[in-house]
């Protein structure tokens, strides 16, 4: 499953290059990540601080359930983010806050972005978007956000980005799955 993802250094946003992907058709599991984004997006719009040592992941969904549904892809993708932090002995401190963001310390250390879609041939995808702070932690608070907080400032020693991300890219897919 590892030939669908595709990791690029700089991108304007993965989860638009995704929505693209989509909608000419890009199969269930097809993830892309970045090292950085110009153009990285939360949820209404607000930007999210994209710059390289985090970790920024897409990935192309086509569950097999009805798209009135979809609206639980981001809690399923959530909780499937923490597991894979977890089996890195990561997550002790982190908990998910409805609906999207993944918390430490009353500080925001990720996101979750859902964005449902139709492909050229009028059949339903979304795509997930993944950012987890890992090694910088952004200084700037959007309006009303929680100031942000990195993995590296939760653990002495974090895992490379290429691996957390592998982590998380397969536990999403499987969450999803099932």
């Amino acid at each position: 499953m590892d030939a669908q993802l595709k990791i690029v250094d700089v991108t304007g946003s993965t989860n638009d290059d995704l929505l693209e992907a989509g909608k000419q058709g890009a199969p269930h599991g097809t993830g892309l990540a970045a090292r950085a984004q110009t153009a990285g997006r939360g949820r209404r719009g607000h930007k999210w601080d994209s710059t390289a040592g985090n970790l920024l992941l897409s990935i192309v969904l086509r569950p097999c359930v009805n798209p009135a549904k979809y609206s639980g892809l981001a809690a399923v993708s959530g909780l499937a983010v923490l597991e894979a932090l977890e089996k890195q002995g990561l997550a002790n401190e982190i908990d998910l806050k409805w609906p999207n963001d993944l918390v430490a310390r009353g500080r925001k250390l990720g996101g979750i972005l859902v964005e449902a879609a139709r492909d050229n041939e009028g059949k339903p995808f979304a795509v997930c978007g993944i950012g987890v702070n890992v090694n910088y932690t952004p200084q700037e608070v959007p309006d009303g956000g929680l100031a942000a907080i990195g993995l590296s400032d939760l653990n002495e020693t974090v895992p490379a980005v290429d691996v957390l991300l592998k982590e998380v890219y397969h536990a999403v897919i499987e969450a999803v799955d099932a």
